[in-house]
């Protein structure tokens, strides 16, 4: 095994799946679960038998109900003919938003959000410029009824908002707010559950999932190959493969003098590119105003924005047996294609479906080139 990774799960495939409507266990025919960003909701599709019900989830039900909340349990439980949720593993915890009922197919459809509705749905003219961002965050975390888990934090929010009247007064959904402060942080804020978790964002010294991609060496076209999932697309983009600009403009309220900070993205001359010809055209040049920043702000928010923008130049999409190892905010690195696309790469979104014929889960994941630097 690679050091630092963790496999896929390669255990006896027997999945089993719960699903509780208003905390009723429901029959299910498909449930697909699908875990994005941090920065947005995660959503879910159910597809339940209007036949085999329980008395109470009846068609007036669905019909009538103002409020319906789910919960998806998935596992791979001792005794796949006995189980119970307590033995799975709770996908997602979720508002319903819109019931569909087919009459003719005989099935409802269930589609919404997780609990980031609550913040979402939630808007906010209070930015608590006083408190800390933990202190921001685990107070909605508990206004909205979920538990948080939060990594202590120790600038008062107030100097996120420094000189920017504007950005004190308005209003915007807490979710907004929450992830604002995230990003002043170098946090990722995201609902797990009945948890909100608001933490360190991940790096690439965390302890990765394994992609395994193997080939025959003395001929890799017309070898054999093999991998531990369905498919494996790679991509890149030559457009963001070029140099990044991001330009920080601010006012420096002492001195009422307006600055900008300019941090630049290019490839590293002293890696194995600079015998390459290197990425052909003009740097793209991202501008952004931040009224009330200091340099240190500006240079802290410049890095982060080169950072998000640079992680979109490598993606990889694959299909893979469906398993719980794999988080929302995980690390993935993919190895054996002898490529500069063998790297360590972040998730962007994990869909997990279950259906009585499989358990299968479509993973996307990217990064910046191994071979950029960030130059100030």
């Amino acid at each position: 095994m690679f050091e630092n990774t963790i496999p896929a799960q390669s255990i006896a495939r027997q999945p089993r799946g719960i699903v509780t409507v208003n905390g009723i266990t429901a029959a299910f025919i498909r449930a697909e679960v699908n875990n994005t960003t941090n920065f947005l909701a995660d959503t879910f599709s159910l597809e339940l038998p209007i036949s085999g019900q329980p008395s109470q989830l009846s068609m007036q039900y669905f019909a009538s109900e103002s409020a319906i909340m789910i919960e998806v349990f998935i596992g791979f439980p001792p005794d796949p003919s006995n189980y119970t949720k307590e033995q799975l593993d709770i996908m997602i915890t979720g508002q319903v938003d819109d019931v569909e009922i087919d009459l003719l197919e005989r099935k409802y459809t269930l589609t919404g959000r997780d609990l980031t509705a609550k913040f979402i749905d939630n808007k906010t003219t209070n930015k608590y410029p006083n408190l800390t961002s933990s202190q921001i965050v685990t107070m909605l975390a508990e206004k909205e009824g979920l538990t948080p888990d939060v990594t202590p934090t120790s600038t008062p929010a107030g100097t996120y908002y420094a000189g920017d009247r504007a950005a004190l007064t308005a209003e915007l959904p807490e979710w907004d707010l929450i992830n604002f402060l995230a990003q002043q942080e170098n946090f990722v804020a995201y609902v797990d559950g009945t948890t909100l978790h608001f933490h360190p964002a991940p790096t690439e010294k965390d302890t990765a999932y394994l992609l395994q991609y193997e080939t025959n060496e003395n001929d890799p076209e017309k070898g054999y190959t093999a991998f531990n999932g369905k498919n494996l697309k790679l991509s890149r983009s030559l457009t963001i493969a070029r140099d990044i600009i991001v330009i920080v403009r601010s006012w420096n309220s002492k001195s009422k003098k307006p600055f900008n900070v300019r941090v630049k993205s290019t490839p590293n001359k002293k890696t194995a590119l600079a015998s390459k010809a290197q990425p052909i055209g003009d740097a793209q040049t991202f501008t952004y105003m931040k009224p009330g920043f200091t340099k240190e702000q500006a240079l802290q928010f410049a890095q982060q924005q080169i950072k998000n923008l640079s992680q979109h130049e490598r993606k990889t999409e694959s299909d893979l047996p469906g398993d719980n190892i794999l988080k929302k905010v995980g690390v993935v690195r993919l190895k054996g294609t002898n490529t500069d696309f063998d790297q360590v790469y972040f998730t962007s979104n994990v869909n997990r479906v279950l259906s009585p014929t499989q358990y299968s889960m479509t993973v996307n994941v990217k990064n910046h080139s191994p071979n950029s630097q960030v130059v100030f």
